[in-house]
């Protein structure tokens, strides 16, 4: 919508004269600077509140500390278990 009334604007107010082949270039070009500047990006960030090491069975406690306010998770532990929780567990059985 923004895009549409911003090309309006240009077409009517600064007589822009836009060639058939470009038009359409112009408004994805618009198009993606408006986009652009209204996503915010998210960045992964966590760590763990329990030891990372030990010998035998060991459970950790995952913390996500990412920034960019993400809705939704999905951690893969590489012991064949996953979780879409914010703060998950994992029990990792070997060392």
């Amino acid at each position: 919508m923004t895009t549409l009334l911003l090309f309006i604007f240009l077409k009517r107010n600064l007589s822009l004269k836009i060639a058939r082949q470009c038009k359409y270039l112009f408004l994805v070009l618009i198009a993606m600077l408006v986009s652009f500047s209204a996503t915010p990006k998210a960045t992964a960030y966590f760590t763990t509140s329990t030891a990372t090491s030990g010998c035998g069975m060991l459970a950790v406690v995952f913390v996500d500390l990412s920034t960019g306010s993400p809705a939704s998770w999905l951690w893969d532990f590489g012991n064949g278990n996953t979780s879409n929780l914010k703060y998950p567990v994992a029990i990792f059985l070997t060392s």
